[in-house]
């Protein structure tokens, strides 16, 4: 601390330009954090022995919270980079399993059927009456297959490569009806389209997510999609008819609503749940009217000039 800057030896090399800007007292706390300080906040006054005992214990306070607070955020981003990289690894792997699934499993189920087409032909041409019951096995190796398909296609996501957005919500759609025995339907507002790969696949990934939760816990007749764009935000909407929950009951929310919600904080979206018990539940995921990744803040843009005591002083501090 420099009580007054005019007379203190101690800051004679910065004298000059201090005094131009009127400063009479400086105050210099550091941001303490381990292993590395963060930097040092400088305080100026006009007046000479502008600081008493007080004011310094306060001030040394709030540099403690200051540190604290920049270590919080460092510790938030560092969290949300974590959960891109997890959420990568899963995307990564969901890939890799739709493909084993389609390359593998599919083909070896294809592969039983037409033994099993092959045994039906024998004991057909040996006048086996057992052979008609064949028909049913088959029937059901084809359906396995198709499910197997549709299965893989869902992790794969073929239709978002192919199409875009529209195709794959779609298709989605397709594949939960036919696969669960529910009307699920698709509806587009306006025409959309996503550009950016990461951004569609979150947005997929996120509806996704919401119908099957909706198959698994609404007990619901019906899931409706819909992707709009409106006052030039797009937005995704995933709404079923089912039993919905209360607000107490979600509170805490699944592992689904978690991670529907670290999709959404990774491109920037807002996400919203809304249910009632009796009156279904609807997902509603806007992304921001400039899709893109949330950029790193800063401290301050004050002028900067050399600090007290020999310690440099620095315009912001990086979050």
């Amino acid at each position: 601390m420099c009580r007054d800057l005019a007379k203190d030896p101690r800051f004679k090399p910065w004298r000059a330009e201090a005094l131009k800007r009127g400063y009479g007292s400086a105050l210099a706390l550091p941001l303490l954090a381990a292993p590395a300080n963060l930097g040092v906040m400088s305080i100026y006054s006009a007046q000479p022995q502008a600081f008493d005992d007080s004011e310094v214990q306060l001030l040394e306070q709030l540099s403690r919270d200051l540190s604290f607070g920049i270590l919080s955020l460092r510790g938030r981003a560092d969290r949300a980079e974590l959960t891109r990289q997890v959420l990568d690894i899963s995307e990564r792997e969901q890939r890799r399993l739709g493909q084993d699934l389609h390359d593998g499993v599919g083909q070896s189920i294809i592969g039983i059927g037409y033994l099993i087409s092959a045994v039906q032909q024998n004991l057909v041409r040996k006048n086996v009456h057992e052979a008609a019951e064949l028909d049913q096995i088959k029937q059901m190796v084809g359906t396995t297959v198709q499910q197997a398909h549709d299965l893989a296609r869902g992790l794969f996501l073929e239709e978002l490569r192919r199409g875009g957005i529209p195709d794959a919500l779609q298709e989605l759609a397709r594949r939960t009806q036919d696969m669960f025995g529910m009307v699920c339907d698709f509806r587009i507002e306006t025409p959309v389209r996503l550009a950016d790969a990461n951004l569609a696949s979150q947005v997929y990934r996120i509806a996704q997510e919401a119908v099957n939760n909706a198959v698994k816990h609404s007990k619901a007749p019906m899931i409706h999609i819909c992707l709009a764009q409106r006052s030039g935000r797009i937005i995704l909407t995933v709404r079923d008819t089912g039993v919905g929950f209360t607000p107490q009951a979600g509170s805490a929310g699944g592992m689904g609503q978690r991670i529907m919600k670290y999709r959404a904080d990774l491109i920037g979206a807002s996400l919203k749940v809304e249910s009632a018990c009796g009156k279904g539940t609807t997902v509603t995921c806007a992304l921001p009217r400039k899709p893109g990744n949330k950029g790193r803040e800063s401290l301050g843009n004050a002028p900067s000039i050399p600090g007290p005591l020999g310690l440099r002083s620095h315009k912001e501090i990086p979050l």
